[in-house]
């Protein structure tokens, strides 16, 4: 047998997702250059956004701000993936370096976009211990 409403289940999941949101951004920030960290990271991030959407709408709308972040570091780490496999690209098919002059500045927008996507991962985990959102505190909220 099933327990728990649907709605506090919806709820629980979404805590575990927020826990291992927050255990992949750690992860990331100790080594952000890791392929894996940030694969694992961005699959970590689409999952909290799924469960976010699966909350009740009181929830969701209460929460929406928290997640907003995440999400927001999830677009960041797609900017550098992007780069990243631009940059590959034109390695490739550039002859007698006609694009390195687009790669340097490809790499500098690179290197900006990974200083902001470090710099959101640290205010997630700062505000992940002072934040009164929290997803125990969801889970303790009253479900209709």
């Amino acid at each position: 047998m099933i327990k728990g409403s649907i709605s506090q289940q919806f709820v629980e999941y979404f805590n575990k997702t927020l826990r291992l949101a927050r255990k992949r951004v750690k992860a990331y920030l100790a080594d952000p250059d890791s392929v894996e960290n940030v694969h694992k990271l961005r699959t970590s991030l689409r999952r909290l956004s799924a469960s976010h959407e699966l909350l009740p709408g009181k929830l969701r709308k209460k929460n929406g701000s928290y997640v907003e972040r995440y999400k927001k570091l999830f677009r960041k780490n797609g900017a550098v993936r992007d780069y990243d496999v631009i940059i590959t690209r034109l390695r490739q098919e550039g002859k007698n370096d006609e694009y390195n002059d687009i790669i340097l500045l490809l790499e500098d927008k690179k290197k900006k976009a990974i200083e902001k996507a470090l710099e959101l991962a640290e205010s997630l985990i700062k505000s992940s211990k002072s934040t009164t959102v929290s997803g125990q505190r969801i889970a303790e909220e009253k479900l209709i």
